[in-house]
């Protein structure tokens, strides 16, 4: 087996690994929070009836629409949505389900491909790390649209109440990702090419 392939195995096998550190994360908070309370069984609530549990509950304050309704939201807490929309909650609409679906699964080859290449040509431990990260959230999502037609989403942070979305493992691997990605392309790529002139 070749040097590359095994590069390319090895931060393959990361993306597992990150898989399953996302997988363990959902059952763990499907445990908690195993009551559905909502018409369409999207939200649930844990046994003492509780909807979030507050991790970080200190925040930097609170906008004028919480002050209104008197509502405080935690820096930092944890609740379970089962979410069949885009990552974050975006919702594009039920009929695009199927295409969503479609447009993962490609996106997922395009990103092992990715991955593959990178590997094969000895680009960057960076920019393979990034592509590990997102591949290991692809799966994530991925996984759970195509079993059980939802992703559980459970972590809240929302300083000042101005994020108003709840995320998970997975999405923060791949945004995590994507940032690693343009930060390696933008700064780390730029500064070697400026290199090669003065060497």
């Amino acid at each position: 087996m070749s040097s590359s392939l095994l590069r390319f195995y090895s931060f393959f096998y990361t993306s597992i690994i990150l898989f399953l550190v996302d997988q363990l994360s959902k059952s763990y908070i499907a445990k908690i929070f195993s009551f559905p309370i909502s018409m369409d069984g999207s939200v649930f609530s844990n046994k003492d009836g509780m909807q979030r549990i507050s991790i970080i509950d200190w925040n930097f304050g609170s906008n004028k629409i919480e002050e209104s309704l008197d509502v405080h939201t935690p820096l930092f807490s944890l609740s379970r949505t089962d979410n069949p929309h885009l990552a974050f909650g975006i919702n594009i609409g039920d009929n695009f389900d199927i295409i969503i679906n479609i447009f993962t699964i490609a996106l997922t080859c395009l990103i092992i491909y990715f991955l593959y290449k990178s590997a094969k040509e000895y680009a960057g431990t960076f920019k393979c790390i990034s592509f590990s990260m997102i591949l290991g959230g692809a799966f994530g999502n991925l996984y759970d649209r195509l079993t059980d037609g939802a992703v559980v989403d459970f972590i809240n942070l929302n300083p000042m109440g101005f994020f108003p979305f709840t995320f998970n493992l997975a999405d923060s691997f791949i945004t995590i990702g994507m940032i690693l990605i343009l930060f390696s392309d933008f700064f780390i790529y730029r500064k070697s090419k400026n290199e090669l002139p003065n060497s």
